[in-house]
């Protein structure tokens, strides 16, 4: 079983709300909540953090989760939604599309500026684990071992560059078309 099934068996369910403006309170919690666990990291946001970003009572956040664990449980499943998706855009870029591929790249990495360290074990330990490996080495046209290495390459490389270095994307991009036997290094390509 993997971190995040673990985290999600262990924090109980939030509560979901009934009407429109309930619907609206919850989304504001939930997006409160990723900034503080971006700003402040998983193991050091409180409840305050987020009620008093979000501009609500310590009621209001009990009425739509148990704890912080269940919001970030919350947070969790709105960065694997958007990852999924992300990983899933990767395999829609054809071999040796280095622009297209250092795009997706660019797109990760806003991912990581939004959640912080909650999207870095989505990348480790995806949801759906072996089988979302599996899918991404079938996209990619390459192996389950490759599948992961080119997700340990992005976890790893993605965060220290942030989502504004297009070079910096583009240079990662070789490489996976590297990895993936998709390209040719060709260093004078690189840097534009």
């Amino acid at each position: 079983m993997d971190q995040i099934q673990e985290e999600r068996q262990q924090s109980p369910p939030s509560r979901q709300p009934v009407s429109a403006r309930g619907h609206r309170t919850r989304a504001k919690l939930l997006e409160s909540g990723r900034e503080a666990l971006a700003e402040r990291g998983q193991h050091h946001t409180r409840v305050d953090d987020v009620v008093s970003r979000a501009g609500t009572s310590h009621g209001t956040f009990y009425l739509y989760f148990e704890n912080i664990e269940a919001l970030v449980a919350g947070v969790i499943e709105q960065c694997d939604a958007e990852a999924a998706a992300l990983l899933g855009a990767l395999g829609g870029v054809r071999r040796g599309d280095i622009d297209g591929l250092a795009g997706v790249l660019a797109r990760i990495g806003h991912l990581y500026e939004r959640y912080g360290d909650v999207a870095s074990p989505w990348v480790r330990s995806p949801g759906s684990g072996h089988n979302r490996v599996v899918a991404l080495s079938r996209e990619l046209g390459m192996g389950a071992d490759r599948a992961l290495g080119v997700l340990a390459l992005i976890d790893r490389l993605l965060p220290e560059l942030g989502p504004r270095q297009p070079d910096g994307h583009r240079r990662i991009a070789v490489l996976i078309e590297t990895i993936s036997g998709g390209a040719t290094p060709q260093p004078m390509s690189v840097g534009r």
